[in-house]
């Protein structure tokens, strides 16, 4: 509040305090003969009381005034909502109740490029995220490929993120929607959540990618959020493409799927890349790696291709077991195999193993498939000539004892047996054994250094530590105090 606005509140102040004795003045001068007397005692008085009210009215627009400022100052310096932009950039806006940029974070290192050298405080949020957006499209994150961005509102109050929520959504899309280019606009407002915080601080990302991350993992249990928290905000909207939908996040517009060849072409590379014709392929496997599993397709006809199989031997009861992320396909012909049925070799790189499959006329659940000879997939490990010696077992080197295995290598459910033997001086700290994701697997122990453990799906590795022994002198004939005596107390 300006000095002149001040004294103009003050001045006021003082006429509303002041006695209104005009009229009174007025009549007493009507009646004519009468002497008035006019004495200076009273005004004194009231001079002496308007000069008392004066301090107070100043202090009372003083505080009124440091009131509204105070007010006035929360309202543009403290956060109302923060709103996320997520590409594969992740950006944070923090904006105040009247919509004003208080600050532009990025989380990742995508997310400096877009915002550059722009200062936004202060700004407008509509124009702040036009401005974020244009600077996207031209560094090209943002294209014909991947063309989906999510928005979302973190805000004090529900009722007002959903409203933003909703008109960023359409201003986004607006945006985006051009002769050249079609965007696809994923939204929502995010759930106060301290798991959400944890994830978010754990994979740097934001709060909303977190949770989106969350909702596919509702419509496609088979993943794991570490799987899925460097996929970019294009392939999480595939997945939920393909499913019913995520119940808290709107989209508008399709997910782009112009980066992957599809089916159609893969066969066509697979063709040209082995050196025959469609007409000589009976059947072909794809193997999905993010899917941890393979197809099996009846290509006889090829013109009417029809899916015959799902195989995955993994075990999802425990923390990545059996045979994970078929990475290497290799097929053995029925003629070549002592099996006397085809054979699927499959490298998995997770696990660390080596699946094999024989293509059978049954379908993995053991169902005849119409009593043809269709590719099915009953897993055989090992297979019918022995050829199969295990899953490895191997030791990480140890000092100040040995540890030997009674096995380098066992099939599932063998039992292998560890032996410890600590240096002199030296004991058994600790014996760890794990597979291939680094899990524990349950040691029993035996006695006198021996330790056993059944074989899981994949490889496995020991782990020996040994520690010197801590000697107490308890006063024998060893002891090096064994010749003094205590004194009493």
């Amino acid at each position: 509040m300006t000095d002149q606005k001040l004294n103009d509140k003050i001045r006021r102040v003082f006429e509303k305090a002041t006695p209104d004795v005009l009229n009174a003045v007025l009549s007493e001068c009507n009646k004519k003969g009468q002497e008035i007397t006019m004495t200076t005692t009273r005004t004194k008085e009231k001079n002496r009381w308007i000069g008392k009210l004066a301090p107070l009215a100043a202090c009372l627009c003083l505080f009124v005034g440091a009131g509204f400022g105070a007010a006035a100052y929360r309202v543009n310096h403290t956060v109302d909502a923060t709103v996320s932009l997520d590409v594969n950039p992740s950006i944070e806006i923090q904006v105040n109740r009247k919509e004003r940029v208080l600050d532009v974070v990025p989380l990742n290192e995508d997310g400096e490029v877009i915002i550059g050298t722009m200062d936004f405080s202060g700004s407008d949020l509509n124009v702040t995220v036009n401005a974020l957006i244009g600077s996207m499209l031209q560094n090209g994150y943002l294209n014909d490929r991947a063309n989906s961005i999510l928005i979302s509102v973190d805000g004090s109050n529900r009722t007002r993120g959903a409203a933003l929520q909703g008109r960023l959504s359409e201003e986004v899309n607006k945006m985006l929607q051009t002769d050249g280019f079609n965007g696809a606009v994923l939204s929502q407002t995010v759930a106060q959540s301290e798991e959400l915080e944890t994830l978010a601080a754990e994979y740097n990302i934001t709060r909303g990618r977190a949770q989106l991350i969350q909702e596919v993992l509702r419509e496609r249990p088979l993943h794991t959020f570490e799987e899925l928290a460097p996929l970019s905000i294009n392939e999480l909207n595939l997945l939920l493409s393909d499913t019913a939908g995520a119940a808290q996040v709107e989209i508008v517009g399709t997910a782009s799927d112009k980066g992957y060849i599809g089916e159609e072409k893969a066969l066509t590379a697979a063709l040209e890349r082995a050196g025959v014709s469609a007409d000589a392929v009976a059947y072909y496997e794809i193997g999905l790696d993010t899917e941890r599993g393979v197809m099996v397709y009846d290509v006889t006809d090829p013109a009417n291709a029809s899916f015959v199989n799902y195989i995955n031997s993994r075990e999802f009861e425990n923390d990545i077991q059996g045979d994970v992320s078929p990475e290497g396909l290799c097929f053995v012909s029925a003629a070549d195999s002592k099996t006397g049925n085809a054979l699927l070799l499959t490298a998995c790189e997770v696990s660390g193993t080596l699946a094999v499959y024989e293509l059978t006329g049954t379908n993995q659940s053991g169902e005849e498939e119409g009593g043809n000879q269709k590719p099915g997939g009953s897993v055989v490990v090992p297979p019918a000539d022995d050829s199969f010696t295990g899953y490895p077992v191997s030791v990480e080197p140890s000092v100040n004892g040995t540890v030997t295995i009674s096995s380098k290598s066992a099939s599932k459910g063998a039992t292998v047996t560890i032996t410890a033997a600590p240096g002199e001086g030296y004991e058994l700290s600790d014996l760890t054994v794990t597979n291939a994701n680094g899990g524990h697997v349950p040691l029993t122990d035996k006695g006198n250094g021996r330790y056993t453990f059944i074989m899981p799906a994949s490889k496995v590795t020991v782990y020996a530590r040994f520690t010197e022994i801590s000697t107490v002198c308890n006063g024998g004939a060893d002891c090096p105090l064994h010749n003094f005596t205590d004194l009493d107390s």
